[in-house]
């Protein structure tokens, strides 16, 4: 049995990931930082994903395994908050893989500082195993954090984040989002102005997949993206503060509906937050290659859509 409380709750979502998961788990189980507890939440799983959890469940006291029937990443993650004793909460994707020194880092940070996030460095690892590390510029406030987040310079993915459990108070994933949950329930934290403090070490080596790469996604996924959005867009509405992070990331949403024009319309993508739509020569904004096009989809030349993309 687990104590009432521990320093780290880990969270793993878990859902078809026997190809990956033990990796994922190894990596956690031989941190040099042992005062965690670990949650695995199967999704309704119909590989062998619960057999692994079980095994390691059975090897180490330390692992928890909760099922349940699928109901997607943020209900996953919802269960896990709800059974979390740890002061700190951290989120693990279930084919990535953490380094040795993370928790024991990351810890040490938030007993330094006090602070209710740290922000660590994290390695990216490409298909073909190159290895690139990604840091991030230090910011003084989540005002300024959440601005930079939006805008894209920062990740907004919960997993090289340490972040205080109580931050999660009132909060909860949007079940029927399935895309982006991370950047919406990250804003609704940061709205609540936590002390953030970045640590300069990497903590999380994030694993691009062949599936993650691909332009073509499902008007399911494009619709929960544009959910995401306006939700943000509804917390930020009074504060002229975030008027350029908001276009930015509706004019990166038209960039995903002209890349998988298939499934919309050009009228249709002009449309969706056509209060934006003056921002595409803005040369601060998007590339020139998505403002050159996004300029000729709105003047109904379509065609030079596929020429750029043969192109590119």
């Amino acid at each position: 049995m687990m104590s009432d409380s521990v320093a780290i709750s880990i969270i793993v979502p878990i859902y078809n990931a026997e190809e990956f998961l033990k990796e994922t788990v190894e990596s956690i189980l031989s941190q040099s930082f042992s005062e965690f507890e670990l949650l695995l939440i199967n999704d309704g799983s119909t590989d062998q994903s619960q057999n692994i959890c079980e095994a390691f469940m059975e090897n180490d006291k330390r692992v928890r395994l909760v099922n349940k029937a699928n109901g997607g990443v943020s209900s996953a993650r919802n269960v896990g908050i709800k059974n979390a004793l740890g002061t700190y909460i951290f989120h693990v994707d279930a084919d990535d893989i953490l380094r040795p020194d993370a928790l024991l880092n990351l810890y040490n940070e938030a007993s330094r500082t006090h602070a209710d996030i740290i922000v660590a460095n994290y390695i990216l690892r490409t298909l073909n195993n190159d290895e690139k590390v990604i840091k991030h510029r230090v910011v003084h406030s989540a005002e300024e954090f959440l601005r930079g987040m939006l805008l894209g310079e920062f990740h907004a993915g919960l997993w090289n984040k340490l972040i205080k459990t109580t931050c999660y108070e009132g909060l909860s994933f949007d079940e029927d989002v399935s895309c982006m949950e991370d950047k919406l329930i990250l804003t609704q934290i940061l709205l609540k102005s936590p002390r953030i403090s970045f640590l300069d070490d990497e903590v999380y080596i994030y694993i691009q997949r062949s599936s993650s790469l691909t332009n073509n996604i499902s008007l399911k996924t494009l619709s929960s993206i544009e959910k995401v959005i306006e939700q943000i867009d509804n917390l930020l509405k009074d504060k002229k503060l975030f008027e350029k992070s908001l276009a930015k990331i509706k004019l990166d949403y038209k960039i995903k509906l002209l890349n998988n024009s298939h499934i919309l319309k050009t009228e249709q993508v002009k449309n969706k937050f056509k209060e934006v739509n003056s921002n595409i020569l803005n040369r601060d904004m998007i590339p020139l290659y998505y403002r050159v096009l996004l300029w000729f989809e709105f003047r109904n030349i379509s065609f030079l859509t596929q020429v750029f993309k043969i192109l590119r």
